[in-house]
């Protein structure tokens, strides 16, 4: 019995000397700067993790935005240009915003707010109540954004995030023109809307134009075409003054000049500048009807999917 005492003592000695020279280990290790390690990043890079949202380039991990709710993650854009009168990229739709310029991200945490976050630097920059690039982008990583007050304006995104545009239009838009080369919207001129009427300014928020009491349905570097109950006006835009009195049942650019559709539904291509009709005339229903396409060859008309002649 003695015996069995014994190795019991022993056993207990032994244990005790362990979780000692354990203790002290972990004490040295404090005191030498050795701090616990941290969580691992996620093992398949999940964007959602740990209450937290991971940002990457490639697989390099840039930064990180915690939580506060379950209802945290990338923002979607708007299109409300529906409701007006501008010719806008049509394939756009409300979608999802991803990684902005591998620094920033748009998000949303529970409310209905938008956040602009800074991911390297960790800081909410602005919060917005409606963000809008037409889902194919714009080039130069421009951003229609709506401020807490109902007022629409532009933020660039780049090493800084910029105002463009100051928040001060009820409406801003951008027709459907693609940058040459590119896959992206051209950012250089933007449609906006005020208690004044329609306008064209720069992305520098300078005016390329006067004010239209009419809403804009598309421009170019030489004309700006308006619209008021279906009836389509063709203005300059150095003055803003109409080129042509009468109103066409539809316009449309084609290259330098302008594809029509008059009020007794001839269908024909017009030179503004000289007022020339450089066509045939062709009875049409709609503009559904008639197409007009810049080939090499020059200016191809097609009335119902029949190719009628080619304008040099």
């Amino acid at each position: 019995m003695e015996k069995n005492n014994k190795g019991v003592l022993v056993l207990i000695i032994i244990l005790l000397l362990i979780f000692s020279t354990l203790s002290i280990w972990g004490f040295m290790a404090n005191l030498n700067g050795v701090a616990p390690q941290p969580k691992p990043e996620p093992i398949n890079r999940e964007f959602k993790y740990d209450n937290k949202l991971h940002f990457y380039d490639m697989l390099t991990l840039i930064g990180t935005y915690e939580c506060k709710t379950s209802l945290c993650d990338y923002a979607t854009s708007t299109v409300d240009d529906a409701n007006y009168s501008l010719n806008y990229y049509k394939n756009a739709t409300d979608s999802q915003t991803s990684l902005i310029a591998k620094k920033y991200a748009f998000l949303t945490d529970g409310s209905e707010e938008i956040i602009l976050y800074d991911i390297k630097n960790g800081a909410t920059i602005n919060t917005f109540k409606a963000i809008k690039n037409y889902q194919i982008g714009i080039d130069g990583n421009y951003y229609i954004v709506k401020d807490l007050n109902n007022k629409w304006g532009v933020m660039k995104l780049d090493t800084v995030a910029d105002i463009a545009i100051d928040y001060k239009y009820d409406f801003i838009g951008l027709h459907n023109e693609i940058e040459e080369g590119k896959t992206l919207l051209n950012n250089e001129v933007f449609v906006v809307n005020d208690s004044n009427g329609w306008k064209l300014i720069s992305n520098t928020d300078e005016d390329k134009t006067t004010y239209f009491a009419n809403p804009i349905y598309d421009y170019n570097d030489k004309y700006v075409i308006t619209v008021n109950r279906f009836n389509y006006y063709i203005n300059g835009i150095s003055n803003g003054n109409l080129l042509m009195e009468n109103p066409f049942a539809y316009v449309g650019f084609v290259g330098d000049y302008v594809e029509v559709i008059d009020n007794d539904s001839d269908y024909y291509l017009l030179n503004p500048e000289t007022q020339k009709v450089l066509s045939q005339k062709y009875k049409v229903t709609n503009f559904q009807d008639a197409k007009a396409e810049k080939t090499t060859d020059g200016i191809s008309l097609y009335i119902r999917g029949e190719l009628k002649e080619i304008v040099k």
